[in-house]
Order: C-alpha cells, then sequence, then structure tokens
C-alpha cells in the first residue's frame, strides 16, 4: 500500500475506537495468510531475525515452512530499516493498521486494550511504535502457540495472562482473559482491614 493508504487505516481505526461506548475493547483476528504480514511486520520494527519470527500458521507441513520462511526472508531483505509507517505500507495488511490504528485510539482515550494472538500483538508493536503512550492501556490474553509469538511476546516484555497450548487468535483468548480483568478490577473496591473492622489477629485460645 502507499504511505498515504497506511497513514488512512491507521486513522480510520483510531477514529472508530475513540467512539467505542465500552471501557474494555478486545483485539483479535483471522490468521488466514497474514501470520506472513505480521512476521515480516514484527522483523522491521524489532530486529528481531525472520527465523524466530515465522510459523506454521493454520498448519503447514515443514517442506511448506521452510518455503514460508525463505520467501519471507526474501521479502524483508528487499529493504533495509524502515520507520513504522513505511514497514506497514511495505508489508501490510490493512487489517494490522486498522487494528494498531483502533489500539492508538482505544489506548489514548481511557480504554482498556485486551491483544488477543500473533497478528494483534504485531499490531500493538506498531501501535507503540507510533504512540509509545498507548501502551499503558495494554493487556495481552494468552501466549499463542505459533513460534513468532513467544518472541514478539518477549521483545515487548509482555507477559499474557493465559498460556494454553492455543493455536488461536480470534478472540477466544480475550473472552477468557476479560473475566480474569474484572476479577482482578473488583479487587480495588474490596475493604480494606481497617475499614471493614479488623483489627489485628485474632487472639490464640
Amino acid at each position: 500500500m502507499s504511505p498515504e493508504t497506511a497513514r488512512k487505516a491507521i486513522a480510520q481505526g483510531r477514529h472508530f475506537a475513540c467512539g467505542i461506548e465500552s471501557k474494555i475493547v478486545c483485539f483479535g483476528e483471522m490468521g488466514i495468510a497474514n501470520t506472513s504480514a505480521a512476521a515480516l511486520l514484527a522483523h522491521k520494527l524489532s530486529g528481531i531475525s525472520v527465523a524466530e519470527l515465522v510459523g506454521r500458521g493454520t498448519g503447514l507441513d515443514d517442506t511448506a515452512l521452510s518455503h514460508k520462511q525463505d520467501v519471507l526472508e526474501r521479502a524483508a531483505a528487499r529493504t533495509g530499516a524502515l520507520a513504522p509507517i513505511e514497514a506497514l505500507a511495505d508489508l501490510g495488511g490493512f487489517e494490522i493498521g486498522t487494528m494498531a490504528g483502533a489500539m492508538v485510539g482505544a489506548g489514548t482515550s481511557n480504554k482498556l486494550v485486551v491483544v488477543d494472538g500473533f497478528i494483534a500483538t504485531a499490531a500493538a508493536a506498531l501501535a507503540r511504535a507510533i504512540e509509545p503512550d498507548c501502551e499503558r492501556a495494554f493487556v495481552y490474553a494468552h501466549r499463542s502457540a505459533e513460534h513468532g509469538h513467544r518472541t514478539l511476546l518477549d521483545w515487548l516484555e509482555a507477559e499474557p495472562l493465559l498460556d494454553l497450548d492455543m493455536r488461536l487468535g480470534e478472540g477466544t483468548g480475550a473472552l477468557l482473559a476479560v473475566p480474569i480483568i474484572h476479577a482482578a478490577l473488583s479487587l480495588f473496591g474490596m475493604a480494606s482491614f481497617s475499614q471493614a473492622g479488623v483489627s489485628g489477629a485474632p487472639p490464640i485460645s
């Protein structure tokens, strides 16, 4: 895509997220053919090798995985270091750009952002590169079995709430994580010892 189109994708995502009334916004994806774009974008943003980020996606065998890695390494070698918008324009995809913009919009408008899956995490890396302050709102739902997800999460210094060996990003982990988030938030409404009239340890009889 052109740099102008890349900026438009980010802007439309940001606009959409700012209009959401909910205080928690979950991001997942349909991981069909876009693990390649996510791996390449993550590579350009982080400097992590392509080999460490390429995975089996929807279930490639060893031969197909080797071919995928070769193709992506050649694609990455076409360009050197790229600015975030340049990387999105060069490598795609539109859904990653829109998700990144939405994460920026949600994260800077007092909403909690739940990130689910490898492709959404690549979008989160892009969002952080565009607007570092938005990262304060990010919660990572689960660690996918996709090869590059663990590596990218480590680079982001992110610790997901769940690690269930799922190769999913379609919001499954987010739906499991949201009740945990609500439970954690409810702790802030608990009474303290003094408020509950607990003065100390019970006497020993």
